[in-house]
């Protein structure tokens, strides 16, 4: 059986700053990193879309708030 160990997975954009307080576990950095993916999806598509684009990071802390990884998303649209 793998021990899980809570992550935190903190959301920044132009119009938001959340910082994840109830946390998620996560058994690897696979797991970890699936999560981020989700949370990126989430955010991206409750967010308007602006005429520059949307840029999205999620950081992700460990129990003892370290920053253990990052994953970024930047959203362009071009009106055709």
């Amino acid at each position: 059986m793998c021990a899980l160990s809570r992550y935190f997975f903190d959301v920044r954009n132009r119009t938001l700053s959340h910082d994840d307080e109830v946390g998620t576990e996560c058994a690897n950095l696979e797991a970890i990193r699936h999560r981020a993916q989700q949370v990126l999806g989430q955010t991206i598509a409750a967010e308007p879309f602006h005429a520059d684009g949307l840029h999205v990071v999620v950081s992700v802390r460990n129990q003892s708030r370290d920053r253990v990884f990052m994953a970024t998303a930047l959203v362009v649209g071009n009106t055709l």
